[in-house]
């Protein structure tokens, strides 16, 4: 149980930075669509996390 827990932390770090990554971008080539952007990943990433979970409760 612990073990699936850790194991789901590992892909949450790489979406973070990945995310991080990508919001970086966004603010230096889109100056005034930046916010919208930020929204929409955000929204994505949730949704992404959301179903990853509840796919490691269902297998586990």
């Amino acid at each position: 149980m612990i073990y699936s827990i850790l194991l789901s932390l590992v892909p949450v770090s790489s979406l973070i930075t990945t995310s991080a990554c990508v919001i970086l971008i966004l603010l230096r080539r889109y100056q005034e669509g930046a916010l919208f952007s930020i929204v929409v990943l955000l929204v994505t990433v949730s949704v992404i996390w959301q179903a990853f979970i509840s796919l490691m409760f269902y297998l586990s």
